[in-house]
């Protein structure tokens, strides 16, 4: 069987071979990730392309990274980034998942899901041979496809994983149905505060700019007020660390161009952002 194409057996629901390779992220046309970001419908949040390669210019341990990619044709179905170590010891691979990051699992055209996993299984034992195969953080349907496909291995299982996850109201009146009266009340006071005060809200994005205003300049003054606050409280903040601004700040710069945005809102007194 060449590992370079593998054809799923006919209950996979694949009716043409996906081809798979082993490419350098550079070498993954942009276009192509990001549609197939948008149309995978999976949970994985973290590998749209920008976010990608936000954390490859901001952690060292992260510029070895790789992508295995699947075509059909001429047609990106299957994208999974990934870290391969080659040592005298072996050759462990590492399906990557960035800092902060839970519910990994590769990028995958939804109709034809369980036929490419498989097909990718095959690419993974055939053609990249690892000696340890380190999957952390994923969701728990890739964990047990993976795992499905890997029954003559040795499987360890680390420790339970913790993620978060925001459900956020369809609307303002749910919102605000989701809090006690009493909390309501409170609220809506220290708004009508706020505003006796000049203090006014707003909310930008990168269609919604006010002038001669930019994402980058937003992201600026997030960093700038998250300095204030935590010197107040004479703490450290992860935040303002090297690499967690290089990461935000190139998201800052890039993200509007792929399938992921960056979104503030603010609180403006007399011209300036103070929240």
């Amino acid at each position: 069987m060449n590992p370079e194409s593998n054809r799923p057996t006919p209950d996979g629901g694949i009716d043409s071979p996906v081809v798979f390779s082993c490419r350098q992220l550079e070498d993954v046309d942009a276009t192509d990730w990001n549609r197939l970001f948008e149309s995978s419908a999976g949970t994985n949040l973290f590998y749209d392309f920008a976010f990608v390669h936000a954390a490859v210019r901001a952690w060292p341990d992260a510029q070895a990274l790789k992508v295995i990619v699947g075509y059909q044709g001429s047609s990106l179905v299957f994208l999974q980034v990934c870290r391969i170590d080659d040592s005298m010891l072996g050759r462990p691979v590492e399906l990557y998942a960035p800092p902060t990051a839970d519910h990994i699992e590769p990028l995958v055209t939804p109709t034809c899901r369980p036929g490419i996993i498989k097909a990718f299984g095959d690419y993974l034992v055939e053609a990249l041979k690892p000696d340890l195969l380190i999957a952390a953080s994923v969701t728990p349907e890739f964990g047990a496809e993976i795992s499905s496909l890997l029954q003559r291995c040795t499987i360890k299982r680390g420790s339970r994983q913790h993620g978060w996850f925001l459900d956020i109201p369809e609307s303002t009146e749910a919102f605000w149905a989701r809090y006690r009266s009493n909390f309501r009340s409170q609220l809506r006071r220290q708004l009508r505060k706020a505003d006796a005060h000049g203090i006014d809200l707003r909310f930008v994005t990168e269609e919604e700019l006010p002038p001669n205003y930019s994402i980058p300049q937003a992201m600026e003054n997030l960093k700038r007020l998250h300095k204030l606050r935590f010197e107040a409280l004479n703490r450290r903040s992860f935040f303002l660390r090297a690499d967690f601004q290089r990461f935000h700040q190139f998201l800052s710069r890039q993200a509007s161009t792929g399938a992921c945005t960056a979104c503030f809102t603010e609180a403006i007194h007399e011209g300036q952002v103070v929240g």
